[in-house]
């Protein structure tokens, strides 16, 4: 028994598969540009080999199961394999590695092997300011309400300058000065002048009194006598008989 499990622990090194692969050359990163620096990382750390000066990396001995290469190219984003390396004999399965996305199984298609990687866009954290746009600046509301209220600070004035009219001006001043002293007066005071000056009744000419007269007057074609008539003969008659006396 201890040498079958012997011959078990012999053959297990001879599972153990040797990952290589190669940079897949393009306009946005091929051999010429790529950094001293890049290299290749086998599950997150584990393992690590460097790029080659022509593109080629490998990993020696690794063990079935399921592994994630990453590709680590500053300043590049590239694209993240899954190797699924089987017990037999049988070619490695690969395919794209998706975080959070579940492996498909190994009888789907699979990508090429020895691998091949390569960049997907080249990153750049550097966003150019946008030159100055006079018409982007008139499209602000903030803009539009400043000249809106520049023109009307400077047009408004002119207008109503233009439009005053002298008669109207007097007429709206003497309006303005019957309202202020409609204002100011005392109406209390007023009233009570008012009531305090009214004739009483019983001094007041009887209705209908003066239109009679007045239409006797008429009638006769002669004018009643008023007071100052009447008294007129009176005074006459007193100074004739004064004189009579002192003439006998």
């Amino acid at each position: 028994m201890l040498a079958g499990l012997g011959l078990l622990l012999a053959a297990l090194p001879a599972l153990a598969v040797q990952l290589s692969g190669n940079l897949v050359n393009s306009p946005t990163l091929n051999t010429s540009n790529l950094p001293i620096d890049a290299y290749v990382d086998l599950d997150f750390g584990s393992a690590v080999a460097p790029f080659r000066a022509d593109g080629s990396f490998s990993f020696g001995e690794v063990k079935p199961g399921q592994h994630v290469v990453r590709p680590m190219v500053r300043g590049y984003a590239m694209t993240d394999l899954m190797v699924t390396v089987p017990t037999d004999d049988a070619a490695p399965h690969v395919q794209l590695f998706i975080a959070g996305k579940q492996a498909l199984p190994v009888s789907t298609a699979s990508l090429e092997f020895p691998l091949l990687v390569g960049a997907t866009y080249a990153q750049s954290f550097y966003t150019e300011a946008n030159a100055m746009n006079i018409l982007q600046m008139l499209k602000s509301p903030m803009v539009l309400m400043m000249l809106a209220s520049g023109v009307m600070a400077f047009v408004f004035p002119k207008l109503t300058a233009s439009m005053d009219d002298p008669e109207l001006a007097a007429e709206m001043a003497a309006q303005r000065k019957r309202m202020t002293a409609a204002s100011q007066m005392d109406w209390t005071g007023a009233l009570a002048s008012r009531l305090a000056g009214e004739q009483s009744p019983s001094n007041a000419p009887a209705p209908g009194t003066a239109s009679l007269s007045a239409a006797s007057a008429d009638a006769t074609g002669t004018s009643s006598p008023g007071p100052a008539a009447a008294r007129a003969p009176a005074r006459g008659g007193a100074s004739g008989a004064k004189r009579g006396g002192k003439r006998r």
